[in-house]
């Protein structure tokens, strides 16, 4: 009954409230405030309800309910910015498309319907000839409304490296076009009556006018996405730690943990200001942060360093759709397409990675595909992880192919526990003496179970006998260990959480 309440109160606001989540503070509702809240408290304006997020403009407000245990914290409604930047190089062809395997990685799969991807952007210009009926009615976050007419060019842009329509004649091809994508407007530039920007003054500079563009708008279009049960979000934006959050957003935090438990995998743009300072969503610890690179391997420099690079991908000079209307810098190529650059752009190569991935195993869980990433990925720059390409470029191809093999095993395995990849994939470079794991625990939660290494003669015989390993992981820890290597061709990890007894690996069957 009360999020029936809450939707009525929501719809009553959208009539008469054209900025639904225009408060200037972002506020936690507390698990222990008193049921039902107060005609007081439900003055609050509702985010994300389902994680208790809300926000209001009156900081004394805030500060009295914060006093009386009825909210947790109190956070800036922090402007969120798109992560596009100015290019100035022109590329003819699509160099992304072989950097990171893509075509190799389409003759596996082009996606499926069955998989949905929410696109949390400026919106999408619908009718663009480059897309077809996998583009799904959207939602507007700024006023509660279904325009997502993209004014601002930016949502456009990243639609349609994911998901582009292929051999169709025209444009370009996206990674992912048969799944289904969903455009979720949260921010977009103001129009007066001729259709024109409308442009404002700030700080010394004349700018188009943003509308929406706030933390609550984004978190709403976060909340909006698991309601319609995306499998896949992708975030090309972000916001920055603000006075009232020294260590962390809290409300990302919570919606994102929502999000991490309904198995969605959500990728965001690690940010463009070339230097370290974290953003949120990528910073997070659920959500895979992605770098940008150019078509030499060569990180961006306006791209992110820091500790939520988790991959990096093609960011500079990609050709990609764009509206009719289209404020973003780029290099035109003709009516419709441009070359555009940034994180922001960059992270939609693994949006569309995760997509086909979840397309071959629909229980794919975010943390498996987190070690998919940081086992397949090609490693650049310092070797290791570092903090300018995280675990590397991706290989998309390589991946999907390790999905394949792990999914057929079970399928043929039907008597083992369901298996689920903690870290470790199967590697066919097993010359070295032995092999070391880096596990992540990106969870809140204590994470015990068991790690099982099979070892594989090129036959699919067993080389020698599996080694189980047991593991514990604190939240949100991090963990290394190695184990010998007998002479092998490949090489099988997985894991089992919660299992007390464990069953020996069997072979693959002969294909």
């Amino acid at each position: 009954m009360k999020k029936c309440f809450y939707t009525l109160i929501f719809l009553f606001l959208i009539t008469f409230t054209p900025a639904v989540y225009a408060g200037d503070y972002l506020v936690g509702l507390s698990q222990d405030a008193p049921l039902p809240l107060s005609s007081d408290t439900l003055a609050l304006e509702p985010v994300a309800p389902s994680v208790g997020v809300y926000s209001t403009s009156d900081f004394a407000f805030a500060q009295r309910l914060l006093a009386e245990g009825i909210i947790d914290y109190i956070e800036e409604n922090a402007i969120v910015t798109l992560f596009d930047t100015p290019n100035d190089s022109y590329y003819s062809t699509q160099w992304n498309m072989l950097k990171c395997g893509i075509p190799a990685a389409r003759a596996i799969t082009r996606g499926s319907a069955n998989v949905k991807v929410a696109v949390i952007d400026s919106g999408i210009q619908a009718g663009h000839p480059d897309f077809g009926t996998n583009i799904l009615p959207g939602k507007n976050t700024i006023d509660g409304s279904t325009d997502i007419n993209d004014v601002y060019g930016h949502g456009t842009a990243v639609t349609g490296i994911i998901g582009a329509l292929s051999s169709n004649g025209v444009g370009i091809a996206g990674i992912a076009d048969q799944v289904q994508i969903l455009p979720i407007q949260f921010l977009t530039l103001a129009l007066n009556s001729s259709g024109n920007y409308v442009y404002v003054t700030q700080n010394g500079v004349r700018q188009p006018k943003v509308e929406g563009g706030r933390s609550s708008n984004l978190i709403a279009g976060i909340e909006y996405a698991l309601d319609q049960g995306c499998d896949v979000i992708n975030i090309s934006a972000g916001v920055t730690y603000t006075a009232l959050s020294s260590s962390e957003l809290q409300s990302f935090r919570s919606i994102l943990d929502r999000a991490y438990e309904e198995n969605v995998i959500v990728v965001a743009a690690a940010g463009n200001d070339g230097n370290a300072t974290l953003s949120y969503p990528a910073a997070d610890e659920t959500v895979i942060g992605v770098g940008s690179i150019d078509s030499n391997n060569i990180v961006a420099s306006s791209s992110q360093r820091n500790e939520s690079v988790f991959v990096c991908a093609p960011g500079v000079s990609i050709p990609t759709t764009i509206s009719n209307k289209c404020a973003i810098p780029k290099t035109a190529l003709s009516t419709g397409y441009a070359l555009v650059s940034g994180t922001s752009f960059a992270a939609p190569h693994v949006t569309a990675l995760a997509a086909l991935a979840r397309s071959i195993d629909p229980d794919l869980t975010p943390q498996e595909f987190m070690a998919y990433l940081s086992q397949t990925a090609l490693d650049l720059g310092t070797p290791g992880y570092d903090t300018s390409y995280g675990y590397g470029l991706i290989d998309m191809a390589t991946l999907l192919n390790e999905v394949l093999d792990i999914t057929e095993l079970a399928s043929r395995n039907p008597s083992l526990p369901k298996m689920r990849l903690l870290s470790g994939i199967p590697s066919r470079s097993s010359d070295v003496d032995a092999l070391t794991d880096k596990l992540r625990n990106n969870t809140a939660q204590t994470i015990s179970g068991t790690v099982i290494t099979a070892f594989y003669h090129e036959d699919g015989s067993m080389a020698a006998a599996p080694i189980t390993t047991p593991i514990t992981l604190a939240p949100f820890s991090k963990f290394e260990y190695s184990i010998p290597i007998p002479p092998c061709y490949s090489i099988q990890r997985f894991f089992w959480s919660g299992i007390g007894t464990m069953t020996p690996l069997l072979p693959p069957e002969e294909s």
